[in-house]
């Protein structure tokens, strides 16, 4: 298996990756932030798509040959950089001026609609 930050077996962004030889494996890949496999650009805000329906990557057609890929922080499998956010915990709707806005929190997510707990993603209100 191979290992890397994002995408443990690929990175792409503005190609296309075909995988989808018989004799390819995807194993024991490892992401120390995102996709075990390959982590690619995003196709922006809202552009949410299935694993089936990558538009960057071809996947093999055996699902054996995908196997034991891990990434720590999110996407098993495929992940792309933080393409939404939204509120889980929102702010106050009115505050008055120089007081704490007490607790909030977002939820970001990727294009796969999946959780996307980025530590190096600073959110500025």
């Amino acid at each position: 298996g191979n290992r890397a930050v994002y995408g443990g077996a690929f990175f792409a962004c503005g190609v296309v990756v075909n995988a989808s030889a018989p004799q390819l494996r995807l194993v024991r890949n490892v992401a120390s932030a995102a996709g075990g496999v390959a982590f690619g650009c995003s196709l922006g805000a809202g552009a949410f798509y299935s694993a089936a329906q990558v538009p960057w990557l071809l996947m093999p057609p055996d699902p054996i040959a995908v196997a034991a890929n891990a990434a720590w922080l999110y996407g098993q499998l495929l992940a792309t950089p933080v393409s939404s956010a939204t509120w889980a915990e929102p702010p106050p709707l009115s505050l008055a001026s120089g007081l704490s806005l007490g607790h909030c929190a977002v939820r970001l997510a990727d294009d796969f609609g999946q959780s996307a707990p980025d530590p190096t993603i600073a959110l500025v209100l």
